[in-house]
């Protein structure tokens, strides 16, 4: 996930690809030192995969659309 959103177009923002390698970082610490990540890291990532979702494919296609006139 942190490759996608260093390369993605809608979050271009350095503070979002920052934000994004500081989760990575997390996640990886927690592997290491509590072992006991699993069940936290779904329930946080089903609604983090769901806005990252929204952000990068269906609002900016909805934003196009409607620029387009449709």
């Amino acid at each position: 996930m942190l490759f996608a959103v260093w390369d993605s177009e809608c979050l271009s923002r350095l503070r979002w690809k920052w934000t994004a390698a500081l989760i990575a970082a997390l996640i990886a610490a927690s592997t290491v030192l509590v072992k006991q990540h699993a069940l936290l890291d779904l329930a946080a990532a089903v609604p983090l995969s769901a806005l990252g979702g929204l952000l990068c494919f269906v609002l900016p296609r909805r934003r196009d659309s409607a620029a387009r006139g449709r």
